[in-house]
């Protein structure tokens, strides 16, 4: 009643506008004018043909008198309310797929329910979730890509829901004769576009309703509103999941370049050991080390091959009570040879504390090397230990170049920084997070021009003892 007294009002005084507008035309224009008149009227009528045969006019008004004279069919707040409990917590896009197709389907009546995704690769599409097909029910339903392609591009310049059974358009006609037997058995009805930051995600199809009754614009409404946060919802998933596959990646090049951080430092000592072995294949000593430098290397790297588990796993650490002092002596003795400058050892009596050796030696060797690259051979490195009441303290120091004070506020300890021109940026992010994972901490001091000294902190077996250490240590390891 409300949709005809409207059309009949709008026909009502578009005609009475016509009709004045034809008597004025009349009046001033005399019996001259009767032909003019009787063309505007005609060109009017054919007007007033056109509006009322629009689609989209039809489709307008039906929509504003089910908005502001129908009482609600749905109540917008359960169904929200519906649909934020059943997706919120859901971080798999088929779970997410197969949860709205369920509430879809419990809302509309309709027991064929599902979401097709859309793919970038050769098979444009795939199946996301269903109430009613498995997937392998929809190996089966593949089809040829020519109907997906034709009916994709159709949504892309149409997305709006639309009605399979009943299409309006020649082409949705065409495209339901020519397929009318894969769209039976896809039960494909009705289609509502999942469209999300103005990109096609994937397409949500309805079967019949249990009660054959056809879908209003309210239905229509209320579909494209939940195909819109459903297609928000998928957009999120695939970013997320882009993002933790970035992640992963740059995990795996962290560990890689912790590894090859490890051998560079393996090879840089085997390189020199070879380089002093012809001048010193004589000596029984030299040779000794240089057998002892090679089987240490070579179990290293076995060690390094065995650990590669830290992609998936916090840093584990073998601890036993060791004597820092031994495990500096035995480090140098390995680096025999391989040093371009003068060493300087003051090592206090210390006890022994609990540390895994095999990475604290990494951490030992990391220090001397980059101390080593810091100087010329006129350069002096001094290795110092010292102890207080609850920790142990390990420092280097070298007269070498030193690093800027911006560089240690900013970048020091990050990945992928470095000062050196061939270096990798990981030693020092390395170093600090086997130190911190042994619950102690690593300081460094520098003046550029002038040398640098870092000191590193050990508790001696509970997490508790490094907490104010270094300034109790401070001025007595490595001071300048």
């Amino acid at each position: 009643l409300l949709y005809n007294s409207i059309t009949v009002v709008v026909v009502g005084v578009y005609l009475l506008i016509v009709g004045i507008l034809a008597k004025a035309i009349g009046y001033f224009g005399g019996n001259k004018a009767i032909p003019l008149g009787t063309f505007f009227v005609f060109i009017a009528l054919l007007g007033l043909t056109a509006i009322l045969l629009s689609d989209q006019l039809r489709q307008e008004l039906k929509r504003f008198i089910s908005r502001n004279f129908y009482q609600p069919r749905y109540d917008y707040r359960k169904e929200w309310t519906a649909f934020t409990q059943q997706t919120t917590s859901l971080m798999n896009i088929n779970d997410l797929c197969s949860a709205v197709s369920k509430m879809v389907s419990e809302a509309f009546g309709a027991p064929s329910v599902t979401i097709w995704l859309v793919d970038e690769g050769p098979d444009m599409i795939y199946f996301g979730g269903s109430t009613v097909f498995s997937d392998a029910q929809v190996l089966d339903l593949k089809n040829k890509g020519k109907m997906w392609d034709a009916l994709l591009s159709f949504i892309n310049t149409h997305p709006v829901p639309f009605d399979l059974d009943l299409p309006k358009d020649e082409k949705l006609r065409g495209m339901k004769e020519a397929d009318a037997i894969y769209f039976e058995k896809t039960r494909i009805s009705y289609c509502v576009p999942l469209i999300s930051n103005r990109k096609l995600l994937g397409v949500m199809t309805l079967n019949h309703r249990v009660t054959k009754e056809s879908f209003s614009v309210e239905d229509a409404d209320l579909l494209k509103t939940i195909a819109d946060q459903a297609a928000g919802s998928l957009l999120n998933l695939k970013l997320t999941q882009q993002l933790l596959k970035a992640k992963e990646m740059e995990a795996f090049q962290s560990l890689s370049a912790f590894f090859i951080h490890d051998l560079n430092n393996l090879a840089s000592m085997l390189s020199l050991t070879m380089r002093n072995l012809p001048a010193h294949f004589d000596n029984p000593e030299f040779r000794n080390d240089a057998l002892r430098v090679i089987s240490q290397s070579v179990t290293k790297m076995n060690d390094m091959c065995s650990r590669l588990s830290l992609l998936t796993k916090k840093l584990e650490l073998q601890c036993m009570e060791v004597d820092l002092n031994e495990l500096v002596s035995s480090t140098l003795g390995g680096m025999n040879g391989s040093m371009n400058s003068t060493v300087e050892k003051n090592l206090q009596v210390l006890p022994k504390c609990m540390v895994d050796p095999d990475q604290i030696q990494k951490v030992i060797v990391n220090l001397i090397l980059n101390a080593n690259e810091a100087v010329d051979q006129k350069g002096v490195i001094r290795i110092e230990t010292d102890r207080t009441e609850e920790c142990v303290v390990f420092a280097v120091s070298d007269n070498g170049c030193g690093i800027s004070r911006q560089f240690i506020e900013r970048s020091l300890f990050q990945p992928f920084q470095t000062t050196k021109s061939q270096g990798l940026g990981i030693g020092l992010f390395h170093t600090k997070k086997i130190v911190e994972a042994h619950h102690g901490k690593i300081e460094v001091e520098s003046q550029e021009g002038i040398g640098t000294t870092f000191r590193v902190i050990l508790p001696r077996g509970n997490k508790e003892g490094v907490r104010g250490a270094g300034d109790r240590v401070r001025g007595g390891v490595g001071d300048r």
